[in-house]
């Protein structure tokens, strides 16, 4: 990878732009904001949740739990196919909406910014950077991928073939066990080495570079980027 694309990484997950876009809402916010239909919907989930919970303790888990997983699916499904204005107050959602966008119109404007600072101008520039982003979480991807890849095949794929045809041809008991503890070991070191994918995605700092990513592809929407 470049210095430069090193330089602006650093910059931009410093400055944390995507930060402009955390909204959170307070208590009175929803009252203001959600109107009752939304409210019966909430609670018409949290009450088939908690009933849920007392019939597995209980252990009724028979017929009656039906009746709580219908009730919450029926109220998603309601709440998914209401339209904004038949859950939210107008004037207090379009006020909110007002506030989002000039808060995504910062976090671009600061996108903008950084990218300038470090002389990033340009469809071209901007292409490369991201080229630079893709390039590095690839190589990431990649090496773990090979190396699943061999796992599957060396622990996994050709013991369950053996198996398959011990069972067939042989019938062998032994051979079988055998295979089995492969095919477990195998099953075992896949995991680990996502487990082992996903650390080093945070301690090798790739997460930075998802980051950067993320935060460029929004460009891809600002009439001002690639002028």
């Amino acid at each position: 990878m470049t210095k430069k694309y090193y330089y602006v990484r650093r910059e931009i997950y410093e400055q944390n732009p995507m930060s402009k876009l955390n909204f959170n809402r307070s208590f009175p916010d929803m009252v203001r904001l959600f109107k009752r239909s939304l409210w019966v919907i909430i609670a018409t989930i949290l009450i088939s949740i908690i009933t849920m919970i007392i019939l597995i303790i209980k252990h009724l888990t028979n017929i009656w739990i039906l009746l709580p997983i219908t009730s919450m699916i029926v109220a998603a499904i309601f709440g998914e196919i209401q339209r904004e204005k038949n859950l939210y107050c107008e004037s207090a959602r379009k006020e909110e909406l007002e506030k989002q966008n000039a808060n995504y119109q910062k976090y671009v404007s600061d996108i903008e910014s950084i990218l300038e600072k470090h002389g990033i101008m340009g469809e071209q520039m901007i292409f490369q950077l991201k080229k630079e982003c893709e390039t590095a979480l690839n190589l990431h991807k990649d090496k773990y991928e090979k190396i699943g890849n061999k796992i599957y095949d060396i622990l996994i794929g050709v013991p369950l073939g053996a198996l398959i045809a011990s069972v067939i041809y042989a019938g062998n008991n032994i051979v079988s066990k055998s295979v089995f503890s492969i095919i477990f070991v195998g099953i075992i070191t896949a995991y680990l080495i996502k487990v082992i994918q996903f650390v080093c995605f945070y301690t090798d700092g790739y997460f930075k570079d998802k980051y950067m990513l993320d935060v460029l592809n929004e460009l891809n929407y600002s009439p001002n980027t690639y002028d």
